[in-house]
């Protein structure tokens, strides 16, 4: 390809990226495959998809004879067209077939007649790319890559890729292949629609999805969901087209049609940037779901899905709010004044939805006319905001010290006295007993039974629009069984600190809270207290699920009792890991109980992070005046071309031409950020075992110590408590702040440059007990981790060692370094012994390099 006709391919990707960077939904129609009844028609798609992504099969079927005029038909009707091809399978309805079928292995795949899988990505890629080629000159918008993952299938490889001689490529060549071919798409002007593949990047089973412009997932009635929520969230989080292929829906309104699994999905998300086709078991053919009026026309659009309003997501989660704080009577009597109560009805305002729990003297009784007029006041005024007011009902006797039952004509005198007297939504059911019930008055078929009968009061009896039941931590999942997907009962699994829910916070790990360490730990989140396996926790967590109890029933209330320090990046930490757990509503207070408020920068914080029209995170936006201008102007209006946004930024006339041997841009990489190596030192250090000398930080920027060298001024010695020798234990964790215009992902690798005294390498013996870590979240398992750099055991024994420790290259590739920054834009490393009994270790120099 001339270098004039790449700068153009180019410059068609960068438009078609423009037109694609808001991430919003769009109506889909699909020839390309079905899976249990016939898939869309060619005509079918010409007569009704309009400002659609059209999905067909070039090269096979109805679509390929005529497919130049075919496609530039679909095109005229201002849809965008996708072509499939398969790139990790040889299909013997191929027209290539027999040219390819050497680079596929002989063992026929089962799923699939006639479909074999790849094992020679060397040999096969010259043949995807003339597919490539083809699909470019018909006119193809995105190349849709099918089986991208065929690799990375553990049971796969073993069945199919194990003999001899025709073995899978390892995994990462594998993704480099599906990188590979991405970047030729891109040349040649065409986008990369991933099928069934993650955004993240994490090495088990990366399969190069981060680079693609946007993703496919397909949904079956017996398996929704089934990959890791980080996979789709990566492509909603960088404005990424996302579609949802769903199977065999059934006619059930409130279990299983079309628009229940649309409805599911976009609480799971908290998005409604989700595109979305659906098989319908009952019609037996897809549904196309327009959810932008403005710009198409479905064939069907159902009366009851959310708009992209904030008031859309009502019921899907957001705040619920223990709202104990002190109300002053006089400043309230007359007119609501108080401030929490003003900034919960901001909130709410703003889009995020809001349960609020009033509670007046443990529960609905008050204490003068002046105190219920207080309360009537304030009540009345967050109704009036679109916040859900809902009354406390305690249902246990002697708190703290629990011994038994309210009896049940108090609970339900409480419930009844909430309906006469005041005007709330709901109750809130506190005391609920948890899955340990006491051995003197409780047990779970008295859990189960109590329960249930006050959870009967409050919806049928009274008629309340909402019940939140609170044990306060795991509970018996045969609670919520009679409500599974009614989001009017809310279950409270997690009352507890944020020590609890999120231990970084204090540089320790949730293994490090547990009575137990045998049977290892949970990630991060309301499992976090548990031991696994042993707390018996496990069916309450297969309970909770877009099918049992949904994250919509969800709710985890975190309090800091510790004073613990924490702000607005630790509670969207929070939200994210709640969000990949199955949580939907949340409170966060850093204040020591329910009777402190979130400081102001916490409660923001969250309520912005829980609107229902949330703004997506991005690394940053596509710059369209970088676009190049090399391609002439009459093929920008080809009519082959997709339609450009009238709206979209002028392409600048003075901005410099691509370099077409560089790879295309990726758009979640903005070329606005400084990309010289870096050099980082320390800002602070936290200590939290053991102790560290007093010398300022700053004296690690110096690398000045050699030999035996001693100056006490100019480094800085960890031990135990004492300082001198014989120490048992030390961790401590140094602080890197990243200037603000610098972007971890922009980098490939990083290293740590420690000069160090202590116990090492004699030549005798290797002492490997002082180490050397980095945290990195792990996006799979939605955690922070440490990854170790290195250990002593590299030093000279008591000599200064000047040692550079690289990141393995493996969480560096492709944005990876990203995964490094946490709170903002810090860094942390840890240094921390892994054996009682050490020596002490003194640092004269730290440093972090990126490059």
């Amino acid at each position: 390809m001339s270098s004039k006709i790449m700068l153009f391919a180019r410059a068609t990707v960068f438009l078609l990226l423009a037109v694609q960077a808001a991430g919003n939904p769009v109506c889909v129609w699909n020839q390309a495959y079905q899976e249990n009844y016939d898939a869309d028609t060619y005509d079918e798609m010409l007569q009704g998809a309009q400002n659609c992504y059209t999905l067909v099969d070039p090269f096979n079927g109805e679509v390929a004879t005529g497919v130049v005029s075919k496609i530039a038909a679909l095109k005229e009707n201002s849809n965008t067209v996708g072509c499939y091809i398969s790139v990790g399978s040889c299909e013997n309805w191929r027209p290539d077939f027999n040219d390819i079928k050497d680079y596929c292995v002989d063992q026929q795949w089962g799923e699939w007649a006639g479909e074999y899988f790849v094992y020679d990505i060397d040999g096969i890629l010259p043949f995807m790319k003339q597919r490539i080629d083809s699909m470019a000159d018909w006119g193809c918008d995105y190349v849709e890559f099918d089986n991208m993952d065929w690799c990375t299938d553990s049971q796969y490889r073993q069945e199919y890729g194990s003999t001899p001689g025709k073995e899978f490529p390892p995994q990462a060549d594998c993704a480099q292949y599906n990188i590979d071919m991405c970047d030729y798409a891109h040349d040649q002007g065409l986008l990369c629609m991933a099928k069934n593949t993650g955004y993240a990047s994490y090495p088990d089973d990366y399969a190069g999805g981060d680079i693609m412009d946007a993703a496919t997932f397909e949904s079956y009635k017996s398996d929704f969901n089934w990959w890791d929520d980080a996979h789709l969230q990566g492509f909603l989080n960088n404005n990424k087209l996302v579609i949802i292929v769903h199977y065999n829906a059934g006619s059930d309104p409130d279990r299983n049609n079309c628009e229940y699994i649309l409805g599911k999905y976009q609480t799971r998300y908290r998005s409604t940037k989700l595109s979305f086709i659906c098989e319908s078991r009952q019609l037996k053919k897809y549904i196309h779901f327009d959810l932008e009026p403005a710009t198409s026309n479905p064939t069907s659009k159902p009366s009851n899905l959310p708009s992209s309003s904030p008031s859309s997501c009502t019921g899907g989660g957001g705040l619920l709010i223990p709202l104990y704080v002190y109300l002053d009577v006089d400043s309230n009597k007359e007119t609501c004044t108080s401030a929490e109560y003003h900034a919960i009805a901001d909130s709410a305002s703003n889009g995020t939805n809001v349960i609020a729990i009033v509670n007046p003297n443990t529960g609905p009784s008050y204490d003068s006319s002046d105190q219920k007029a207080a309360y009537d006041n304030c009540i009345a005024f967050l109704q009036e905001n679109n916040v859900e007011v809902i009354g406390y009902v305690h249902t246990k006797l002697g708190y703290p010290n629990i011994y038994d039952y309210r009896p049940m004509v108090d609970i339900k005198s409480d419930i009844n006295k909430w309906k006469n007297e005041y005007t709330v939504d709901g109750i809130f059911i506190d005391e609920v007993t948890n899955r340990w019930p006491s051995d003197v008055f409780d047990s779970k078929e008295k859990v189960l039974d109590t329960y249930t009968e006050i959870v009967d009061e409050v919806l049928n009896t009274h008629a309340y629009t909402r019940a939140v039941i609170n044990p306060g931590g795991a509970y018996f999942e045969e609670l919520m069984m009679p409500h599974y997907g009614n989001s009017k009962v809310i279950s409270v699994v997690f009352e507890l600190t944020v020590e609890q829910y999120v231990p970084s916070i204090n540089d320790i790990e949730c293994i490090d809270i547990l009575w137990s360490k045998v049977q290892g730990s949970f990630s991060p989140g309301p499992w976090c207290p548990y031991v696994p396996n042993w707390d018996n926790v496990e069916p309450l967590q297969e309970a909770m699920g877009p099918l049992g109890i949904t994250s919509a029933q969800s709710s985890v209330m975190i309090h800091n009792n510790n004073n613990m320090l924490f702000d607005e990046a630790t509670v969207k930490e929070i939200i994210n890991i709640g969000t990949n757990q199955g949580i939907g509503w949340y409170y966060v207070t850093d204040g020591g109980g329910w009777g402190e408020f979130a400081s102001d920068g916490v409660f923001n914080a969250q309520s912005h992070e829980l609107r229902c029209s949330p703004i997506v995170r991005t690394e940053a936006p596509v710059d369209p005046t970088e676009a190049p201008t090399e391609a002439p102007t009459e093929a920008l209006t080809d009519s082959t071309s997709a339609p450009v946004d009238p709206t979209a930024a002028p392409v600048d006339p003075t901005a410099a031409p691509i370099d077409p041997t560089e790879a295309p841009v990726d758009p979640s990489f903005a070329p606005v950020y400084n990309l010289s190596p870096l050099d980082v030192f320390p800002n602070k250090l936290k200590t939290t075992r053991g102790v560290a000398s007093t010398q300022p930080i700053s004296v690690l920027q110096t690398n000045e110590l050699t030999g035996t060298a001693d100056n006490w001024y100019t480094y800085i010695e960890l031990g135990e408590e004492t300082g001198y020798y014989d120490t048992n234990e030390y961790k401590g964790v140094f602080f890197f702040e990243i200037p603000e215009d610098f972007n971890l992902a922009h980098f490939h690798s990083m290293s740590l440059t420690i000069n160090y005294f202590g116990p090492g390498n004699d030549g005798w013996y290797v002492d490997t007990r002082w180490q050397f870590q980095i945290k990195r979240f792990n996006a799979s398992m939605s955690k922070w981790q440490w990854i170790t750099l290195g250990n002593s055991g590299s030093m000279q024994d008591w000599e200064w060692t000047t040692v550079i420790f690289p990141l393995p290259q493996e969480y560096a590739i492709n944005g990876g370094l990203s995964g490094l920054v946490y709170n903002g834009q810090q860094v942390k490393v840890r240094v921390r012994t892994v054996e009682d009994n050490n020596d002490i270790a003194d640092i004269d120099y730290l440093k972090l390099t990126f490059e």
